[in-house]
């Protein structure tokens, strides 16, 4: 080295995968915002879709919700985006209360791999959102329906009915 560069840093450029590495260790002693940050660079880095899916569900572990469902949905309308993306877009769209817009997630992710470990997920999902989603139907009588007797079935349908003991 020669003394003109002694003592200086000279910075170096990490690769994707260790800078994804390194997020996660961050995640891991409890520094979520350097881990998304060191993630977002990782992603912009690579360019790749599963860089940014990455970035996607450390946002939806944070909470960040409505960024995390943006950079998906941006993902989703590309052409090479990877399956888990419509699973990781579900949930974040359950988590905002947006169930119709989870429900259609799971069935994409579904019609694509419906015999993975994580469409056994999908599945309990999509039941829970389906019950959530079902509007409770009310059972009132309206006043100007007539409940006669001419509806029910006649007396001698009923078990135990005897002409005999009737006609006492």
């Amino acid at each position: 080295m020669s003394e003109r560069n002694m003592g200086q840093v000279v910075p170096f450029r990490l690769s994707a995968g260790k800078m994804r590495r390194s997020a996660y260790e961050h995640r891991r002693k409890g520094h979520p915002m350097e881990a998304v940050e060191l993630l977002r660079r990782a992603a912009q880095q690579e360019d790749t879709p599963a860089g940014w899916l990455h970035l996607a569900e450390e946002l939806r572990r944070l909470g960040c919700y409505e960024q995390a469902s943006t950079l998906l949905y941006r993902m989703l309308a590309g052409a090479d985006a990877p399956i888990q993306a419509w699973m990781e877009l579900a949930r974040s769209q359950a988590a905002l209360g947006r169930t119709e817009a989870a429900v259609d997630s799971l069935y994409h992710y579904l019609n694509e791999d419906p015999y993975s470990d994580i469409a056994d997920e999908a599945r309990r999902m999509l039941g829970s959102l389906e019950e959530e989603e079902a509007p409770e139907e009310d059972w009132v009588l309206e006043p100007d329906e007539d409940l006669t007797d001419a509806a029910a079935p006649p007396k001698s349908a009923y078990v135990g009915h005897d002409e005999a003991a009737t006609a006492k």
